[in-house]
């Protein structure tokens, strides 16, 4: 019986391929101990599983009976391992799916855009943020919204509902783009 507490979360660094293509992220059980890192923890991997049921049954088996799950209904997490990037000197990381959403035409694996946070992207929805496309600040992207190509939304924009933002585009301020808006081009 161990009285620490004992991690599980899907992970993308670490996956494997089904027989459809589909890449299946693995799920990883680990420690945290806290430290002076930019993450406030170091983590101690102890294993990788294919289910989340395996890793549960796994660290029971070695003493663990205070087991935390973490991000096992996320849509996304922030590609850390990925290239990052400063702009308007803020730094911004790209998303990575750990779901598929059919809807986008986004699987398991696929990078989008880049968020400031993890506040800026809805974990609920079919919400995404593609290719180069830029969140920052308090902007938020939700519903079933898309954001794509080289726009960007930043200060207290929502795009939400079906709204599309494409190419080169730039909401900001306190903008609302919901229903089934289209911005793109060069539009601001």
């Amino acid at each position: 019986h161990r009285d620490d507490i004992c991690y599980i979360c899907p992970n993308l660094k670490h996956q494997r391929d089904t027989e459809d293509g589909k890449h299946v992220p693995l799920y990883a059980v680990y420690t945290k101990e806290k430290d002076h890192s930019l993450a406030g923890y170091s983590t101690n991997l102890l294993a990788l599983c294919d289910t989340l049921e395996e890793a549960v049954q796994g660290a029971k088996e070695q003493g663990y009976t205070n087991i935390v799950t973490e991000g096992i209904d996320k849509k996304y997490e922030l590609a850390m391992d990925e290239a990052s990037t400063t702009m308007f000197g803020r730094k911004h990381y790209r998303i990575r799916a750990l779901r598929d959403i059919p809807s986008q035409g986004v699987t398991v694996g696929k990078l989008g855009g880049y968020v400031e946070n993890e506040n800026n992207l809805s974990q609920e929805g079919n919400c995404w943020i593609a290719h180069n496309a830029l969140v920052s600040g308090d902007a938020r992207v939700e519903g079933d919204a898309v954001v794509s190509g080289w726009a960007n939304v930043s200060e207290k924009a929502v795009i939400k509902d079906k709204a599309m933002v494409s190419g080169n585009a730039a909401v900001s301020g306190n903008a609302v783009a919901g229903e089934n808006a289209f911005i793109s081009g060069f539009a601001v």
